[in-house]
């Protein structure tokens, strides 16, 4: 297809053609069905998006991007950047350019469709990752719930939950010889993520999904994580240890 013609599509979409530009359009498409259908599916998708409701990022997504944008911005590269070949790219190639932002903008729709669920809108946030030694003040005054060994092989852990005033709070201790994952898995419709303390000396790091806490590549974890309750607990908590190869561990935690 000439790209002019794919030009026009998208301006018509756009509602950027002239008169004589969408009289031009529409006299190609009716003599011309894979173009016709081409523009169908595009005004298609376009009209879908108007209905999506914009929402807000996490907060800690700012942080994210802030500290790979500065990561980047310390590199030294004497060759001609990504930023300045796809800027000349697209001066060069309108059709291209339509494409891109078309694409570009439904990822960015996606993400922010995926990430932006009630667990993580009303948690999370740059203030919820703490790096502040964990005292034990923070837990050892709460009524223990449960405690749950989660030791294997040459890795020694343990996990316990705790009652807090608004939910509960769940400290996680594992040293291992290896880097292990640990996950901690809840019902996001009964509690709430509120924040994670770590003490000095835990690495790794820390990824928040619905419902879902995962340390990555852990040799020393010392956390605490606290929720919020929503909702009654009914349901316990499952702490899963693993590695490339598989499941090492996996525990039920109670929450009430």
């Amino acid at each position: 297809m000439d790209e002019r013609i794919i030009e026009l599509i998208n301006k018509e979409i756009d509602g950027l053609n002239t008169p004589s530009s969408s009289r031009e359009l529409e006299a190609y498409l009716n003599s011309h069905p894979d173009a016709k259908k081409l523009f169908v599916e595009l005004q298609r998708a376009s009209d879908a998006l108007k209905h999506v409701e914009a929402v807000e990022p996490p907060s800690y997504l700012k942080t994210h991007i802030m500290n790979a944008v500065r990561a980047a911005s310390q590199e030294q590269n004497p060759r001609e950047s990504r930023i300045d070949k796809l800027i000349e790219l697209l001066k060069s190639r309108p059709a291209r350019r339509y494409s891109l932002v078309f694409a570009s903008g439904l990822c960015v729709g996606i993400l922010f469709f995926v990430v932006a669920n009630p667990w993580q809108k009303e948690g999370g946030g740059e203030s919820a990752l703490s790096g502040s030694l964990v005292a034990s003040n923070e837990v050892s005054s709460l009524p223990l719930l449960d405690a749950v060994d989660l030791g294997a092989e040459e890795i020694n852990g343990a996990v316990k939950s705790y009652k807090s005033e608004q939910g509960i709070a769940v400290e996680i201790t594992l040293t291992s010889p290896q880097e292990v994952n640990i996950e901690l898995i809840s019902d996001p419709a009964e509690l709430m993520f509120e924040k994670i303390s770590r003490s000095n000396g835990a690495d790794g790091e820390i990824n928040l999904t619905d419902g879902r806490i995962t340390f990555s590549n852990v040799r020393v974890c010392r956390s605490v994580v606290f929720y919020v309750a929503v909702a009654h607990p009914q349901r316990s908590l499952e702490a899963r240890v693993y590695t490339k190869a598989g499941i090492v561990r996996s525990v039920s935690i109670r929450a009430q």
